[in-house]
């Protein structure tokens, strides 16, 4: 495991990562409407971390700081 005194925590800046409504499903023809968007990070011991993102106002914004921890 790699020494973190010198490492960060990840931080998500206060502006929409994603916008829109729907997506297109491999080999489908029709978009399908989205109910969630999760940002997956992979830490070097090969766990995921899952942050669900949040929408609001058209856009899907990363989560607030109190629902950041995993």
């Amino acid at each position: 495991m790699a020494d973190t005194s010198e490492l960060t925590l990840l931080t998500l800046p206060p502006v929409p990562l994603a916008t829109g409504q729907l997506v297109f499903a491999r080999g489908e023809d029709r978009p399908r409407r989205l109910t969630g968007v999760d940002l997956v990070l992979t830490t070097e011991d090969g766990e995921e971390v899952r942050l669900p993102l949040v929408h609001q106002h058209g856009a899907w914004w990363p989560p607030t700081a109190r629902l950041a921890r995993a």
